[in-house]
């Protein structure tokens, strides 16, 4: 029985339970169970994060939604994130459509960019796909005798989406992915996932997860970004095609709740200083003061604690650097985003053999002569340090953050080992600290 759109009002929530099957079926369940109906709306704005019970549904593509729901009865008292998302195509038309790719596969070129590759295998789809109408016994189709895949039309976007899931995207990760206002996604070991979201925080979700199937996804998720985790190599730090950064530790010798991941969200578009400054984070003259300070050439170090919008903030003063200035950015991992055109990014390559590694020193030394105007360094915490603050003294700038929770904190690690950033030292260079640009959720 199909759900009556007669009790919810908002028109475009009627539009969208009729566009979507699945979230029809998703909000019949929930109002059944006693709970009211979810405010609809197709972008978040400031006034949503004022709600002291936020019930909202919103969609993030056009076949997934979002509902922030309050009304899971959840022992621990965490708001539930919930995605809504077309159902699981059935097993054997799954391999079916698995079967048929295999065959097309070899005749493909498939592009190392996500996007194109998505695109590739959606135009693939469309080819390949005969939609029929009345239901079909999947079983029974020998694929190896056909060249298209007969599909009942209620099937055809669970399969679509799933196939794209699968071969084009993260799997179980790309709705989280998707989602604009996610910063944190969290696999903490067997069970929940946990989300921060820029607007409701903290965010717990119904998806459970067992040791086995974690170790699964992120086996297979590493093997998409080239670095194939495992118990030899239990730890790593990566950056995902769309730009996010994941931090991985495998196996339950390592972690005791078996496998985590930790997945770090960064704005496809940088934030700029006068969006900074709402958040006091900063003030109009702060902000005023490091842009006569960066176009002046002055070194600056933001410290503050983890996930405290260290990198956000630096990014934002590469707007304050004269636009013909040459800049070379060194990182672990690859985060920034700079606007400039003569810019150099480079990263650190761990290969596990000291020879062939190149480290944040090596690319320190390698950046001395590459004449750049500004030298920014994701993080400093080692001995590439006394590169960082030898460049300062030769008249090199360079921008860096500081994991520190104050300033009495960071003074303690740059001048103690393997920093060792004497008080004579200091008195040499010109630079200016931000202590703290904001703080954790």
């Amino acid at each position: 029985m199909a759900f009556d759109t007669s009790l919810v009002k908002d028109k475009k929530f009627v539009e969208a339970l009729k566009k979507s099957p699945h979230l029809s079926n998703y909000l019949e369940t929930y109002i059944i169970r006693g709970n009211p109906i979810p405010i609809y709306t197709e972008k978040l704005e400031g006034e949503h994060k004022k709600l002291k019970d936020p019930n909202l549904i919103y969609p993030i593509s056009e076949t997934t939604y979002i509902h922030i729901n309050p009304h899971s009865n959840s022992a621990d008292g965490y708001v539930e994130y919930a995605i809504i998302e077309p159902d699981e195509p059935d097993r054997a038309l799954m391999d079916n459509a698995d079967k048929l790719f295999a065959l097309h596969a070899g005749t493909m070129n498939p592009p190392i960019e996500l996007t194109e590759r998505f695109n590739m295998i959606d135009q693939y789809l469309d080819k390949t796909i005969s939609v029929v109408n009345g239901p079909i016994d999947y079983s029974k189709v020998n694929i190896m005798k056909l060249k298209n895949l007969s599909v009942y039309e209620k099937d055809v976007i669970n399969l679509k989406y799933h196939f794209l899931r699968k071969r084009a995207g993260m799997g179980l990760f790309d709705p989280f992915l998707t989602d604009p206002h996610l910063e944190d996604i969290s696999v903490v070991g067997a069970g929940n996932m946990y989300v921060i979201h820029k607007m409701f925080g903290a965010l717990k979700c119904p998806v459970f997860l067992s040791v086995e199937e974690i170790d699964d996804l992120i086996i297979s998720m590493s093997e998409q970004f080239g670095k194939t985790v495992s118990h030899a190599k239990p730890v790593i730090d990566a950056t995902l095609p769309e730009g996010s950064r994941i931090n991985i530790v495998f196996g339950k010798d390592v972690s005791r709740k078996g496998t985590n991941a930790t997945i770090r969200r960064f704005a496809s578009t940088p934030l700029s200083i006068t969006q900074i400054i709402p958040s006091k984070a900063l003030n109009s003259t702060e902000a005023a003061y490091l842009w006569i300070m960066m176009a002046e050439g002055m070194s600056v170090f933001i410290n503050g604690e983890t996930a405290s919008g260290k990198t956000t903030t630096m990014m934002a003063l590469t707007a304050f650097i004269p636009s013909n200035w040459k800049i070379v950015s060194i990182e672990d991992t690859p985060e920034l985003t700079l606007p400039h055109s003569n810019w150099i990014s480079e990263v650190t390559r761990d290969t596990g053999n000291q020879n062939s590694s190149v480290t944040m020193f090596d690319l320190l030394k390698a950046a001395l002569r590459q004449r750049p105007n500004y030298i920014f360094v994701g993080e400093i915490r080692g001995a590439e340090a006394n590169i960082a603050f030898q460049a300062m003294q030769t008249g090199h700038p360079v921008v860096s953050t500081f994991h520190a929770a104050n300033m009495t904190a960071l003074l303690q690690r740059i001048v103690n080992p393997p920093m060792n950033y004497t008080q004579d030292k200091r008195r040499k260079s010109k630079h200016c600290i931000i202590p703290s640009c904001s703080h954790r959720p």
